[in-house]
């Protein structure tokens, strides 16, 4: 499945996910990204072979079809990031191209769900590239963030069994005895 079909209904590990992922492909292979060139395959996001860039996920000093640098995948990965959190494009669907005609345009803060994200997207988006995060430090803290979500949802997630109920049997909290009917 394409990643756009997911956008905007993303849990906040799936976003992290999706950095470390496409981020440690990215290192090896400079290719053109957007939401529409990345597989949801289970619990991992690849890229389709077909892969293809689309102009309101290119970053702002992507002018030309000239070959892409690190920082502009890192911009780009920023607005995917944004993209499957909001489910909007980034600069209300204009992408880099606003940012490179308003280089001072407030960075975007996302929802509250995803907010441990924002300090990461906005290093991501910077206007000036030689600011932007490296494609190395972003799988390294998006691959520590993967862990610690899958750490809060286990310490989360409820017991089958009440902590009040655990100092003796279940049977004896039942509320009515069994009888047979006939």
């Amino acid at each position: 499945m394409r990643l756009n079909y997911i956008v905007g209904y993303c849990p906040e590990v799936a976003i992290w996910k999706m950095l470390a992922d496409i981020s440690r492909v990215a290192q090896e292979k400079r290719c053109a990204l957007s939401p529409s060139s990345i597989i949801v395959d289970g619990n991992a996001f690849l890229l389709a072979n077909d892969a293809s860039a689309s102009p309101e996920f290119q970053a702002p000093e992507h002018t030309d079809n000239s070959t892409l640098t690190e920082a502009q995948m890192v911009w780009t990965l920023g607005s995917i990031a944004y993209y499957m959190s909001s489910g909007h494009i980034i600069f209300g669907g204009k992408g880099g191209a606003y940012q490179r005609e308003h280089p001072s345009v407030a960075l975007p803060v996302l929802q509250k769900a995803h907010l441990a994200l924002t300090p990461v997207l906005q290093r991501c988006l910077c206007a000036d590239p030689s600011t932007r995060i490296t494609l190395k430090d972003l799988e390294r803290m998006a691959t520590q963030n993967v862990k610690a979500c899958e750490c809060r949802e286990r310490e989360s997630a409820p017991s089958s069994i009440r902590e009040e109920d655990k100092s003796y049997g279940l049977s004896d909290n039942w509320p009515e005895n069994m009888e047979e009917t006939v």
